[in-house]
């Protein structure tokens, strides 16, 4: 899917937008949405408006996220 085609499309019932991740807890239960329906995209550093304000994220930022869902979600979920 292509990425600039959901933004523009805006968020909805499959597409989730998180303008940072400090909202793990929201980001988590976001997670949980899409693993109990039909599945979803979330897409971060985009605002709820559709407008793309980016993030800076360090080396170890996707491998901590990764780790945090793991530990939080049972059965266990692989990010892609």
């Amino acid at each position: 899917m292509d990425i600039f085609r959901l933004i523009r499309t805006g968020g909805g019932e499959r597409v989730e937008f998180k303008e940072s991740l400090s909202d793990v807890k929201g980001i988590m239960e976001t997670i949980c949405a899409f693993l109990n329906s039909r599945g979803g995209y979330i897409i971060v550093g985009v605002d709820d408006s559709g407008h793309v304000k980016g993030i800076d994220i360090g080396r170890g930022t996707i491998p901590r996220l990764a780790g945090m869902i793991r530990d939080a979600i049972e059965p266990q979920v692989i990010p892609r």
